[in-house]
């Protein structure tokens, strides 16, 4: 069973609004976003410690290295 724990995080208006934004863009609520993004930092965080590199590649073909911070 698990146990669920309450979090308050305090956000500038901006950051705030551009959360909101995102997760009315994805069609899910502010608590399923933070959990995706966190899930998505730790896959990205797993893959930089084993090295791995990331790449985007948009539509006209051209490819660019993401460098993680």
């Amino acid at each position: 069973m698990s146990t669920k724990r309450a979090l308050t995080l305090r956000l500038s208006q901006e950051i705030s609004d551009q959360v909101n934004q995102v997760a009315d863009e994805c069609g899910i609520s502010v608590q399923e976003l933070i959990r995706r993004a966190i899930g998505t930092e730790l896959f990205l965080l797993e893959e930089k410690k084993a090295h791995s590199r990331f790449y985007v590649e948009s539509e006209n073909g051209k490819v660019k290295e993401v460098v993680l911070r």
